[in-house]
């Protein structure tokens, strides 16, 4: 299913996307990476999906389609250079599980989403680019 379109229906909403295989190379080094020895990959591959309406026009799917594909490319240069992608994971789930434990402590949940955004470079480039 990785490197090929990804379309699914349900209801009154159409995900389009293309799933992406990270094939890590264990002890593989950028050579722009100081680092001499990397961590042991945790993404083994991702996503990216568009959500539009059921019904949208064809030429709108194979668009969003080919866009998906573009920015799944320069992310996963970008994760094979620097491991980009794992670090904003990270970030973001440890990000998540802070906001967990304050909205436990204060009995009430919590959007993730505004601690989030400053601290991510993904999430606010993903916020732009959605706002554009």
């Amino acid at each position: 299913m990785c490197g090929q379109k990804f379309e699914l229906k349900i209801d009154n909403v159409r995900f389009v996307g293309h799933p992406t295989l990270l094939q890590h190379a264990l002890g593989q080094v950028s050579k722009t990476d100081p680092s001499p020895k990397r961590e042991a990959p945790t993404m083994i591959l991702f996503n990216v999906v568009f959500a539009l309406r059921a019904n949208a026009d064809p030429s709108v799917i194979n668009c969003l389609h080919n866009l998906s594909r573009r920015i799944a490319t320069v992310l996963q240069h970008e994760e094979r250079r620097c491991q980009y992608l794992t670090r904003e994971a990270k970030l973001i789930l440890a990000l998540q599980d802070e906001v967990s434990a304050v909205a436990d402590a204060n009995d009430g949940p919590q959007s993730p989403f505004h601690h989030i955004l400053p601290k991510c470079k993904l999430a606010r480039d993903l916020k732009e680019a959605y706002d554009r």
